[in-house]
């Protein structure tokens, strides 16, 4: 666990999903963005809880990210704006992936049961 200091030194950024940057993205205005490259790591340590001395700020990023309280300041509807669509994508992959899934399962049993029903009638007719 690293002291929130630590956190604060470091500039937040999330290749992955926003490979151009935040406020190249359209996603975020440019305070949103700049607020999240400047406090990013910080909330994102914290909400992963690896701060080791969190504060009153720190214990309220938590409250608004769980929708116990609203965010207030520019920092905070950054982090909930980016901690909502970070989390919805996944999820969105995995209900289409079992989606996907279950309607090939779906084709093979229909496929399955017209391979059955075409060996029963060759056993038919040769017999």
């Amino acid at each position: 666990m690293n002291a929130r200091e630590d956190f604060l030194t470091r500039r937040f950024y999330d290749d992955s999903r926003f490979p151009y940057g935040f406020s190249r993205s359209g996603d975020f205005t440019i305070a949103e963005a700049e607020a999240l490259e400047r406090c990013g790591s910080l909330y994102q340590a914290v909400t992963e809880g690896r701060v080791s001395n969190p504060n009153d700020d720190d214990i309220r990023i938590t409250q608004v990210i769980t929708g116990e309280v609203e965010a207030s300041s520019v920092e905070e509807r950054a982090w909930f704006k980016y901690f909502k669509s970070h989390r919805r994508m996944p999820i969105w992959l995995i209900d289409r992936e079992k989606t996907v899934v279950s309607s090939l399962s779906q084709y093979v049993d229909e496929e399955a049961d017209m391979d059955s029903d075409i060996e029963e009638l060759l056993v038919g007719e040769i017999s």
